[in-house]
């Protein structure tokens, strides 16, 4: 255990036994490359108990079969299919699949007859093609029929005639609509099974009732501000609704009455504009909780159901950065009795499926969270804090996801558990737990850490990592924003690439392309969390190897009115043959001995890319810290894909990407590169010409590693010269004051060297001033600019630059 445990802390001590209560809490994201994922299912397949991933995409109906605590690769069924539907359609109790062509329309179905395998395909109709299928007895004979959600916008009723897969042509149940899918659902209670669907275009649900006989009502509207679900939420054998509404972006429910709907009422005082809803128990209490995913934030979140009465807790963030998030789906993939939470990405060509922690044997599990109210309770406005780490005795250190979730592998025995001192804030809660897993039951701990802030501050982490810059191809870039405040912020980045360099496109797609500089908006992040882009870049050609690139993010968050502006810039130098597996180290340092300046923090960046032939299922890095690096200092600070960090005390960083699915360079040379980016510190009172060493070890699936390149830093007190460093603790450039209303100074750092050049550019890219100084400080007059977002590049006669963002007043 570490000295700081020696320090005064409040102690919980903490049995962990099996009458604890379950809880839901995810972890863990696991990722499932699909190219245009277009239905998704969760279905046992091979009848061995185990539900299996059903499916539709652009390159046909696939199954992925589950092994208990992942799936398989993918088994193609058919490739003319693009949405699927398991349902056992002949009544022989094998799960069976439908599914719609999309280009010729036709919905055909398949006998399941065991261990995989299909019959011949029975053509069920021929068309319009279907954008989803579902099926249910609509009928009432005990038979399986299908409901059509159709891309020409009709629900479509088949009628399975004899209970063996034949079906009768078509009747129309109601059209047309913009519903992306409809459900059956028994909504009035009357035994049958009525036909219910979301209308994004007019912010309606709407349901035809089921009148018997085949026969459906006209359609009548259930709620009228926006999507949701009929459920019965307070157990009252009532449907009640819960709506995402459209005007206020609020998530609200309306209790069911016996004539109607009561008023809404709002599920949670933090609730956000939501596309999908999910009404599902997720913690296995009995009641229904609620799961949503924005289009607008890229997010997933849920909110708990507290006492099956209709009252809910806060907001909990599970993963942000889900590129227009679609399906929204949860099952029990690990077979421990919770379900976990599926939702896909068109745009980032994934399914994503986060693990259920309500029942985590082997496992301690607790959150560390914001606790703006500070009555160390997680309530009201609070919400997770990320990356934030928390440690354990006799276990690598690890940190938080989205949701302030944490979670160690514990075999039985005592435990103490607690959250180093984070800056800036405050415990209200304890900060150290002493904890028993017991041999009977190897439950979760479901203590939380509870965070309250010092001050309100309004501050940007942004982070611009280059892939391989290679001459005449398109290479990925990443950038990171993160809140390293402690308010939420409407934050606004803007990307200005070199003019060697063209911008290709991005994920998710910019708000906006302002001659040529491509604009990004996040509207409320909250603290601690981070915003990821995936930008392609269009490299030059070999007629510029060897010359060097600049590129820069500016950052401005908005909070109550008040900007913040920050930026950073990277160098990077036009290649032909790079190594693709590589360490990088910022500051570079100077010299072939690259001399260091004592108290820089070092930031570390290690790429990777498949170079194999068939995708990598994981990927794993290993990198031994430095002994002379402070581990208590470390921070990841992006990464490209979903991951799981683990800090042992021998200094051994462990990063896993599970189920990363990674394409190889030959088919997606964009799409099978990588990377992780951290930042760290060096111990106080090194000596003069102490060396900092870093290389990783970089394992895709069982092959042998690839040892990157070795990094060297040589700390020294004498005078270091301005590098590459953008991310260096110090800033090489300060204006003052900044927002600017009329004049400003510039103070340049002194590790600038002679004949200094200043260039500014608007949010355009166009250069609206350049001066030569050599000077140290430089006055600038905003006489003739307007007002907003300016870029201030500095660089010296030896080619030290850095580059800082101005904003000058409108």
């Amino acid at each position: 255990m570490p000295n700081a445990m020696a320090t005064v802390r409040t102690l919980v001590v903490v049995p962990v036994i099996a009458c604890m209560t379950a809880s839901a809490q995810f972890g863990g994201g696991h990722e499932i490359y699909v190219e245009g994922p277009q239905s998704l299912e969760f279905v046992d397949l091979t009848s061995d108990g185990a539900p299996d991933l059903l499916i539709g995409s652009r390159n046909g109906l696939s199954v992925h079969v589950n092994l208990g605590q992942s799936f398989g690769p993918a088994q193609l069924w058919t490739s003319t299919d693009v949405v699927g539907h398991a349902a056992d359609l002949d009544g022989d109790g094998w799960t069976d699949i439908v599914g719609s062509s999309e280009q010729s329309g036709a919905l055909t179905w398949y006998r399941n007859v065991g261990s995989l395998g299909l019959g011949p395909a029975q053509l069920v109709s021929n068309g319009p093609a279907a954008r989803a299928i579902t099926s249910g007895d609509l009928d009432g004979d005990g038979d399986r029929d299908l409901l059509v959600t159709t891309v020409s916008g009709q629900l479509r009723f088949l009628e399975n005639s004899n209970g063996l897969g034949q079906f009768a042509p078509g009747l129309v149940v109601v059209g047309p609509v913009s519903a992306e899918r409809a459900e059956i659902f028994d909504r009035d209670a009357d035994g049958d099974l009525d036909v219910v669907w979301n209308d994004p275009m007019t912010s309606e649900l709407r349901w035809c009732e089921n009148l018997g006989g085949a026969a459906f009502a006209p359609p009548a509207v259930l709620g009228n501000v926006g999507i949701g679900a009929p459920r019965d939420l307070d157990n009252d054998g009532l449907v009640d609704l819960v709506m995402a509404s459209a005007p206020d972006q609020q998530l609200q429910w309306q209790r069911g009455l016996p004539n109607g709907f009561g008023p809404p009422q709002p599920l949670s005082a933090a609730s956000s504009v939501s596309d999908r809803v999910l009404v599902q128990d997720l913690d296995l209490d009995g009641d229904l909780d609620v799961a949503v995913a924005s289009h607008t934030l890229d997010e997933l979140a849920w909110y708990e159901h507290l006492d099956g009465q209709g009252s809910f807790g806060p907001r909990q963030v599970i993963a942000s950065g889900i590129t227009d998030p679609g399906l929204l789906i949860a099952g029990d993939v690990d077979g421990d009795g919770d379900a976990e939470l599926f939702t896909t990405s068109v745009a980032q060509y994934r399914v994503v499926y986060f693990d259920n922690l309500a029942i985590a044997g082997n496992s301690i599990v607790g959150r560390v969270f914001n606790d703006v109210n500070a009555d160390g309770v997680f309530n009201g406005n609070d919400h997770g804090l990320y990356n934030i780490r928390v440690e354990a005795t006799d276990v690598p250190a690890t940190f938080t996801n989205h949701s302030g979730m944490y979670s160690f592998s514990a075999v039985p025995g005592p435990y103490a558990v607690w959250l180093p001192p984070v800056a800036g804030w405050t415990t209200t809660t304890p900060d150290l737990y002493n904890v028993t897993v017991t041999t009977q039951n190897n439950s979760a701990l479901e203590r939380d850490f509870g965070l309250h802030a010092d001050q309100d501050v309004v501050a940007m982490g942004p982070v611009l990592t280059p892939g391989d810059i290679r001459c005449n191809e398109v290479v990925p870039y990443w950038f990171n924003v993160q809140n390293i405040g402690t308010l939420a912020a409407d934050v606004t980045a803007a990307l200005h690439l070199d003019p060697l360099s063209t911008f290709a496109g991005a994920v998710p797609p910019p708000d906006a392309v302002l001659n040529g500089v491509p604009q990004w908006t996040f509207v409320n992040v909250p603290a601690t969390h981070t915003r990821q882009v995936q930008v392609l870049v269009q490299m030059p050609d070999e007629t510029h190897v060897g010359e060097q690139l600049d590129d820069s993010l500016a950052v401005v968050a908005m909070v109550s009115g008040t900007t913040h502006t920050t930026g950073v810039a990277v160098e990077g130098e036009v290649g032909c043959a790079v190594d693709p597996n590589d360490k990088q180290v910022l500051p570079r340092g100077m010299g072939p001995e690259h001399l260091t300046a004592m108290g820089t923090t070092l930031v570390y960046t290690i790429r990777f890319q498949n170079t194999g032939n068939i995708p990598a299922g994981q990927v794993v890095l290993h990198d031994s810290l430095d002994q002379d690096l402070d581990l208590a200092s470390l921070r990841v600070l992006g990464a490209s894909h979903v991951h799981q960090v683990a800090l042992s005390d021998d200094g051994l960083l462990t990063v896993t990407f599970p189920d990363i699915q990674l394409p190889d360079s030959a088919s997606d040379p964009v799409g099978s590169q990588g990377y992780l980016m951290f930042a760290i510190d060096h111990h106080d009172g090194l000596a003069e010409g102490s060396t900092v060493h870093n290389r990783a070890a970089i394992h895709f699936d069982q092959n042998a590693p690839v040892i990157t390149n070795t990094v060297l830093n040589t700390l020294t007190h004498g005078a270091v010269g301005v590098g590459e460093d953008a991310a260096s603790a110090s800033p090489a450039i300060a204006v003052v004051p900044n927002p600017v209303s009329s004049t400003a100074t510039i103070v340049l750092d002194e590790r600038f060297q002679g004949r200094v050049e200043l260039m500014l550019l608007d949010a355009s890219g166009r250069e609206v001033r350049r001066v030569q100084r050599r000077s140290s400080t430089v006055v600038l007059d905003r006489q003739g600019l307007g007002g907003g977002l300016y870029m201030l590049h500095v660089r010296d006669e030896a080619g030290h630059a850095a580059v800082t963002s101005v904003l000058i007043e409108r």
